[in-house]
């Protein structure tokens, strides 16, 4: 017999962009020693580092390449991000594009670029630029900085490649609006909660400013506003929340981001934007739990030994949506303050369509601890072990499966990842109580055929064992 229930049913991300060649990925704060290239390697130990002052606040940029790669699952198998992180994710197309003919010398560090044609940008926008002719083997990744104009500008350059210490262009240039509502943004896990309209003049820049809202939309400080032009939405401001008098209709707040040009206007819309959504599921209500155990306050878990649950977010049921996203871009945000380790590690990357079975996996599914630990019996009945790491493996069967399901995914399962290549699979989307448990990243020991157990029906078993 077969569960049911769309959304709930059991997903296994297989193809991977981050492995795609045409896909290059840029970040910061990163260590030299453990660059964040490490988390294209399917080896969970090798982790890439954060270091510095932002360590507990890293961003992550990935370019596939292509509009046209759908994404429905990012992913890190494991990684050392307390229980308390948060993160945003957003898939981005570029805002504007040029071409730059300048010879640069990537580093890490300021960098200035001209461009052909005039392009739109805004303060620390996010830029991505490609040789033409070698586009995966010389490129450069940062966030621009305050100034320049339509043709030129500086940016901070956190990421590079280069065959050369010098590389003459041209250069394919890619500018990225993190905030912008206009349709380059195709997917922000922080949606939109409420919109007032506001009477106020707004000068887009940087700095403290006041507001007047007849309309209290849960306007607390430290909550994220976008402020916007109704008339033209490219005009934007991202800003938190200092204070709000709901006497007065006063809302005071601080500008970090805006879209950068200059303007003044009337027709004010203030958006309540909702928090960055934890890392770490929710494992319990508040209060449910007694006092003592092992979880923290809120539900959420804590890390214990032997235990490292991964960090997964599914869009489609997040978005309530069951198409992927199409992006070329996507941007990846981390905050971690209370981290006492001071940096953060991260292993491999999984940004991944999916595949989520129309027809779930049958009952009777398995998930159990292996402990490949040996022991031994001596005459005097003592016990004696060489301790191993346990792992564990899951265990599962789809019956019932259409024949362009059976074939597009399950028999090409076998044949693309074979017993050497990953898989992540999540029994239990829905159940966030208990997805660190019901997720597993691993290999399958054995590739077990497809079986056509009656007309346009089709059966498959399937083994994965964790990777460590």
């Amino acid at each position: 017999m077969n569960q049911t229930g769309t959304n709930g049913n059991i997903i296994l991300a297989t193809r991977n962009w981050i492995d795609v060649p045409d896909t290059i990925m840029g970040g910061a704060p990163f260590s030299t020693a453990l660059p964040l290239g490490n988390i294209r390697q399917n080896r969970l130990s090798l982790v890439a580092r954060t270091e510095g002052s932002q360590s507990l606040y890293p961003w992550m940029l990935i370019d596939t390449g292509a509009d046209i790669n759908p994404v429905s699952l990012v992913a890190f198998p494991r990684h050392g991000l307390s229980d308390g992180a948060t993160w945003r994710i957003r898939g981005l197309v570029a805002k504007s594009s040029s071409r730059s003919n300048d010879t640069l010398r990537p580093i890490v560090g300021r960098m200035s670029i001209n461009l052909e044609r005039p392009a739109t940008f805004g303060t620390q926008w996010f830029v991505v630029i490609r040789q033409i002719d070698r586009p995966n083997s010389n490129w450069m990744m940062g966030q621009i900085v305050p100034g320049g104009s339509g043709t030129s500008f500086e940016f901070d350059c956190a990421s590079f490649a280069a065959l050369s210490d010098i590389v003459s262009g041209p250069w394919s240039v890619f500018i990225l609006s993190p905030d912008d509502k206009t349709g380059a943004v195709r997917y922000d896990s922080r949606p939109i909660l409420g919109r007032v309209k506001s009477d106020s003049s707004v000068t887009i820049g940087e700095g403290d400013f006041r507001l007047h809202v007849n309309e209290n939309r849960f306007f607390f400080p430290g909550s994220n506003v976008i402020i916007t032009r109704q008339s033209d939405p490219a005009h934007w401001i991202l800003c938190t929340v200092r204070a709000y008098d709901w006497m007065k209709g006063q809302l005071d707040v601080r500008a970090k981001t805006s879209s950068g040009t200059s303007a003044t206007f009337n027709d004010v819309l203030v958006s309540r934007a909702s928090d960055d959504i934890h890392v770490w599921p929710s494992v319990m209500a508040f209060g449910q739990a007694l006092w003592g155990n092992d979880y923290g306050w809120g539900g959420r878990l804590q890390r214990g030994e032997n235990y490292s649950p991964p960090a997964i977010h599914y869009i489609p049921l997040v978005a309530g949506r069951a198409m992927p996203v199409y992006a070329r871009f996507w941007l990846i945000e981390m905050a971690d303050p209370s981290n006492k380790a001071g940096f953060l590690d991260f292993s491999k990357l999984i940004l991944s369509p999916a595949f989520q079975p129309a027809v779930n996996l049958s009952f009777n599914w398995q998930i159990e601890w292996v402990d490949p630990s040996p022991t031994s019996r001596a005459r005097g009945g003592q016990v004696y072990t060489d301790p191993r790491r346990r792992y564990r493996r899951l265990s599962f069967s789809f019956e019932n499966q259409q024949t362009l399901e059976a074939f597009s995914h399950l028999y090409e399962l076998d044949r693309v990842q074979g017993k050497t290549s990953p898989i992540l699979a999540v029994v239990a989307p829905s159940d966030a109580a208990n997805l660190h448990r019901t997720s597993i990243y691993g290999s399958m020991p054995e590739l077990p055929g497809l079986r056509n157990t009656f007309v346009d029906r089709y059966a498959k078993d399937i083994v994965i064992e964790e990777w460590l």
